[in-house]
């Protein structure tokens, strides 16, 4: 996270799964934001999306700064 960066909406297959604020004060390396109580089909191929259309009105741009996605089976 950082002072310029956006909020991104996360979507499943064309639903909205929520969003995610990139932006902090200062830089925080390593931030780790997640969501969940998603429940994903087993079969088939599925699209997961992350699309920027806003930002925090505290932040400067729209930056986005992603190293990696987890998806995690809890279930």
């Amino acid at each position: 996270k950082d002072n310029n960066r956006g909020i991104y909406t996360v979507s499943l297959d064309g639903v909205t799964l929520g969003t995610i604020d990139g932006y902090a004060g200062s830089t925080t390396l390593n931030q780790r934001d997640s969501l969940s109580g998603i429940a994903v089909p087993r079969s088939g191929m599925h699209r997961l999306r992350m699309t920027m259309a806003s930002k925090n009105a505290s932040s400067s741009l729209y930056y986005c700064i992603m190293d990696s996605v987890r998806m995690m089976r809890t279930g």
